[in-house]
């Protein structure tokens, strides 16, 4: 169907600003950008110079972190203006391995569903953990047949990158670089600068989405890499730095992981509303959600409004709130905030046994319980530092009380780690500081269970 959408504040990406134009659409595509009327079409829509700019693109992220499948993760998000993504499947791969990854990227969605293949699976090794799947070479050579495949998953596995021409890492890099050789190496690099940043590049990972500080943006950017700016890194200081230093082409906003009861709130529009409060320029936040992520990605069909690219797009009410009126997928409207639309998704396709993969043993009292023979124990912890995913590591004398470690008197709680396979039933402890933060509550609880693949 052809349609024209006139009488908007156009975003121009290429001159980052806003212009009033008529848009005309032809099938799913941008044709024609003019200030007049001169084609005939099937559907007029009047704009009202609402403010109209491209899909969000969010290309850091992973579904399975949002605790949805990708039909549902598809219908959250298509309303928050974000039309693409980008996700890393490395959970569902610990699991199921190479079966599972060809399983979620068989979902077909409204929304734009591509993938990066998980680099570390599993994040560390069969020595030092019990894993359900496992990702080698071989297993690379065969993803990257399948066209969704856009990039290598954040490499998080440092030593072993700098550990050798022949390290499975290395190895999975190179296979990626031959078969596709422009593809993008995705990175996980917290922390490291220096010779070990430039040892990290030089083995092809040129990006990272961990978290910043304004020193670590600058030394990135400038030896060459791609940030990929999450909420944990929006501090006023970074936006600033990226400001000041004009960085808009080097780094892309997104989410990494958004739980599945704050999408309910919003998604990778959220930041882009951030980062115009803590002081970036909106057009600049706009481009950095839109096109920079498409670039990265190598997506040249999408990023902008411009002919023959793909015709995602959200009209606003108001810019610089950011409040969605509609959002158009593909040429089509997937949301409008004065009516219900319901977005239809085909059914998800998974097999039965992925839905009964937990076999963990039953949990008892005495497995979240350390003993010990002695009047007090030095033990290792973990202590949570506040506004960040870091840890750090402390050395703490704790009391034993009846022939347990009195952890609870010391302030910590207890994370137990069960093994989920069913293959050797190992129960692992830990303990953690700053978690559970009012005494009298750690006194009657004192403890955190997960269980982890």
């Amino acid at each position: 169907m052809n349609q024209l959408i006139k009488n908007v504040q156009l975003y121009n990406t290429f001159t980052q600003s806003f212009e009033k134009k008529n848009i005309y659409i032809r099938d799913d595509k941008f044709y024609y950008i003019c200030d007049d009327e001169p084609l005939d079409v099937e559907n007029v829509i009047d704009g009202q110079e609402k403010y109209m700019i491209p899909g969000l693109i969010d290309i850091h992220m992973h579904i399975e972190s949002s605790m949805t499948i990708p039909s549902e993760f598809s219908k959250a998000v298509l309303p928050h203006g974000v039309t693409t993504v980008v996700a890393d499947p490395h959970e569902i791969a610990n699991v199921f391995g190479v079966r599972g990854i060809e399983t979620i990227v068989s979902n077909e969605t409204t929304l734009d569903i591509f993938y990066g293949i998980p680099s570390s699976v599993p994040s560390t090794n069969e020595q030092l953990e019990t894993t359900g799947g496992k990702i080698g070479e071989e297993d690379v050579q065969q993803l990257l047949k399948n066209p969704r495949i856009l990039c290598l998953g954040e490499v998080m596995n440092f030593k072993d990158l700098i550990g050798g021409e022949d390290t499975l890492i290395n190895r999975i890099i190179r296979a990626c670089h031959e078969q596709k050789w422009q593809m993008p190496i995705e990175g996980h690099c917290p922390r490291i600068s220096g010779l070990d940043l430039a040892r990290y590049i030089y083995q092809g990972v040129d990006a990272d989405h961990t978290q910043q500080t304004p020193a670590s943006i600058v030394e990135k950017i400038k030896n060459g890499m791609f940030l990929e700016i999450q909420r944990k890194s929006m501090t006023a200081e970074n936006i600033q730095t990226l400001v000041d230093n004009q960085f808009y082409e080097y780094f892309a906003l997104v989410t990494d992981d958004v739980m599945a009861d704050q999408l309910q709130n919003g998604h990778l529009n959220l930041l882009v509303k951030l980062a115009y409060d803590l002081g970036m320029p909106i057009e600049k936040a706009i481009y950095c959600a839109t096109y920079t992520p498409a670039r990265r990605m190598h997506m040249i069909d999408r990023g902008c409004i411009a002919p023959g690219k793909i015709a995602d797009f959200i009209l606003l009410d108001d810019l610089y709130e950011f409040s969605i009126d509609r959002v158009y997928k593909r040429g089509q409207c997937v949301y409008d905030q004065s009516k219900t639309i319901e977005i239809q998704e085909t059914e998800p396709q998974f097999p039965q046994d992925f839905y009964h993969s937990l076999h963990a043993k039953k949990a008892s009292a005495s497995d979240f319980m350390i003993a010990s023979c002695q009047k007090e124990v030095l033990c290792h912890v973990m202590e949570v530092q506040p506004h960040s995913t870091f840890t750090k590591h402390l050395k703490m004398t704790l009391p034993v009380k009846d022939g347990y470690v009195d952890y609870a008197s010391a302030g910590l709680s207890l994370l137990t780690v069960f093994e989920r396979y069913g293959k050797n039933g190992h129960v692992t402890h830990a303990l953690v500081k700053n978690t559970l933060q009012k005494k009298e509550l750690l006194q009657r609880v004192g403890l955190m269970i997960i269980t982890i693949s």
